[in-house]
């Protein structure tokens, strides 16, 4: 029996198998990416916190990145053209990620 909020997929196979572990897979990230957004709200709402100045700065180089007509590759280039983009914004995202797990730690809210 599923637990409530959990997301379970029917098959014909055993229930113990290959598609249970997805939906298991599935429902941690979604978790995991509810928990970040709350955290990061609360991150914002926190009159205490001050965001990082390294991370404003590389979240305007990535808008001005993206927005701004010439790349280091061009996008018409099928893969490789939006390759540059989506390394930029992993990497922003990344930072992101650590510095909203910095601020749950400190708060004790993981």
């Amino acid at each position: 029996m599923p637990k409530t909020g959990t997301i379970e997929y029917t098959t014909t196979e055993d229930q113990s198998g290959p598609h249970r572990a997805k939906a298991v897979v599935h429902r941690s990230l979604l978790q995991r990416i509810g928990h970040g957004y709350q955290t990061f709200r609360m991150m914002m709402r926190d009159t205490g916190y001050v965001f990082p100045t390294r991370l404003k700065i590389a979240a305007l180089v990535l808008a001005l990145y993206i927005i701004f007509p010439f790349d280091v590759v061009p996008d018409f280039f099928p893969v490789i053209g939006f390759a540059d983009d989506t390394a930029l914004l992993a990497g922003i995202f990344w930072m992101l990620t650590n510095e909203i797990t910095s601020y749950a730690r400190q708060r004790g809210r993981e």
